[in-house]
């Protein structure tokens, strides 16, 4: 009679996954660990589809895996993504989008990431406003006006607030008319102007203190 002999299973502990989306294109995975990558692949879908002979684009996933094969892996066809003209967000349910959410959006990615990064700037022309910085100079830009202001408006606030920063010669306002083009894509979708503007509300609730002390006194 014979008998067989069973390996045990071995098992081995498993790096957990990044708990946040990356935005790199290139990353070093340990074994039996996976990624995710964050793509704003909406930056180029009104182009695309505006230039589309059928108003529809196909979206899949090409990744390549270092020493498996020089060829792009494809993400399956069967779950291929349709994007339709007329289309502006994943997200479920035609929501709405406040203003500072779609013009950040436009500015955030035409600035630096790092103030070391502009090595081209000449040394007079200070510190440049960083994307850090981005969504607080919009906002606190942005809450100059009760609605939407013409574009050389919006541009020389936000040249004035980047300049009071150190930045002597602002880049920011140049990117304001992409920003309105965003916000002319998005009409029907926006809340309104002021929705969502940090600074502004702090303001009010400055003014409101002062007036009740006022009126206390």
């Amino acid at each position: 009679m014979r008998t067989k002999k069973f390996r045990r299973h071995q098992t081995r502990d498993r790096p957990e996954s990044p708990s946040i989306p990356v935005r790199f294109t290139v990353f070093r995975l340990e074994p039996y660990a996976r990624v995710t990558f964050l793509l704003d692949y909406w930056s180029v879908m009104p182009h695309l589809l505006e230039n589309s002979l059928n108003g529809k684009i196909v979206l899949r996933g090409y990744v390549g895996v270092a020493g498996r094969t020089n060829r792009l892996q494809k993400s399956s066809w069967t779950r291929r993504w349709h994007i339709q003209r007329g289309e502006y967000t994943a997200v479920e349910g035609s929501p709405t989008f406040t203003p500072i959410a779609v013009l950040w959006r436009e500015i955030y990615l035409r600035l630096p990431e790092r103030a070391s990064d502009e090595s081209v700037r000449h040394p007079s022309s200070g510190v440049a406003i960083t994307r850090g910085l981005a969504h607080s100079t919009i906002d606190e830009a942005m809450s100059r006006f009760e609605r939407r202001p013409a574009p050389e408006e919006l541009q020389s606030a936000l040249a004035e607030i980047a300049e009071g920063r150190g930045d002597r010669f602002p880049m920011i306002g140049h990117y304001v008319s992409g920003g309105y083009e965003a916000l002319d894509r998005m009409e029907g979708h926006l809340t309104d102007w002021t929705d969502g503007l940090r600074h502004r509300s702090r303001r009010q609730k400055r003014l409101k203190k002062e007036v009740e002390r006022d009126d206390a006194d």
